[in-house]
């Protein structure tokens, strides 16, 4: 598999105050690499430093690919275009038909001349994951993509990303503080907290994605 992403080493300081402290990791296409921990212990600012957003205060960071997609916490979708257009927004080349294809995949095909201001919480990120996918990408970073949903759309969801992925062999990072999302999601998952130790423990997981959370990963989890 290609290799997408490689952190070497990389710290991050705001103030002097360490974030991210000596990280490393690889993502390789196909890959789901979940960042997991409470709320401002770095997650975010991995992908931004991935991304080119903010630097590394230290250490190296290869990036192989500039064909990214990104999913954010919000849908962020433009309030004055449909969604088919806010799709056809993302693409490199424009096309209508390529953009429904998209919102099919997403299980939206009726929803396509809809308004934002017209569709569910559930149906906005929808159409904000078509949109990253219409980019073409290699890469797409999720930064905490359903925190905001209900579980049972949660679930939907994530059951929808990770068929996706394995359709398109996209590498993932994806940031979460959820470990039954983590869990669900991930090849592996690195654990960060909030003391500056970004290098984190990491959980490779050996099943199948699809997993249910029962008291094997509970235990695995724990041990991390």
């Amino acid at each position: 598999m290609n290799t997408l992403v490689e952190f070497h080493g990389v710290s991050k300081s705001y103030g002097g105050q360490p974030v991210l402290e000596n990280l490393s990791f690889t993502l390789r296409q196909g890959e789901v690499v979940v960042f997991l921990g409470p709320s401002g212990c770095g997650k975010t600012t991995v992908l931004n430093i991935a991304t080119g957003v903010t630097s590394a205060t230290a250490g190296k960071v290869d990036m192989n690919t500039r064909r990214l997609g990104y999913v954010f916490q919000e849908p962020r979708l433009l309030p004055w275009k449909t969604a088919l257009a806010n799709i056809r927004f993302g693409m490199a080349e424009p096309s209508d038909e390529m953009a429904q294809s998209f919102l099919k995949k997403v299980g939206l095909t009726h929803a396509g001349n809809s308004f934002p201001r017209q569709l569910s919480g559930g149906m906005k990120q929808r159409v904000s994951i078509a949109r990253a996918l219409a980019a073409n990408p290699e890469l797409i970073l999720m930064d905490e993509p359903f925190s905001a949903l209900d579980p049972q759309i949660k679930r939907g969801l994530q059951n929808d990303v990770i068929r996706i992925i394995e359709d398109f062999r996209t590498g993932v990072l994806y940031v979460t503080h959820d470990y039954w999302e983590a869990v669900t999601m991930a090849d592996r998952i690195i654990l960060l907290d909030c003391a500056g130790k970004g290098s984190g423990a990491e959980m490779h997981l050996e099943v199948p994605r699809f997993r249910r959370y029962d008291g094997y990963k509970q235990e695995k989890i724990n041990e991390i």
